[in-house]
């Protein structure tokens, strides 16, 4: 969506997926205390703690307003599938 006019649609579309992104970081808080046994409380001690395929995810609610959607709404999809496939 790096087009500079948005329908309304598009602009919800983002704010959609930017406010949902910001509650991966409770599934990722969750994931790296499920991998490494630390529940961390802070949000940039996660940062600093986890992958880079987390921290991307965690970094998505900062990106600028003329980000690839369609890129970054599939990035979301993939991690999420890979995310759960792995808990059991």
């Amino acid at each position: 969506m790096a087009s500079s006019k948005k329908s309304a649609g598009d602009e919800k579309s983002l704010n959609k997926l930017c406010a949902s992104c910001k509650q991966l970081y409770f599934v990722i808080q969750n994931l790296h205390y499920l991998e490494s046994g630390k529940f961390l409380l802070k949000k940039n001690d996660l940062k600093a703690a986890v992958s880079s395929q987390y921290l991307g995810m965690l970094c998505i609610p900062e990106l600028p307003d003329d980000y690839d959607f369609d890129k970054t709404y599939e990035a979301v999809v993939t991690w999420c599938q890979k995310a759960f496939a792995r808990i059991k």
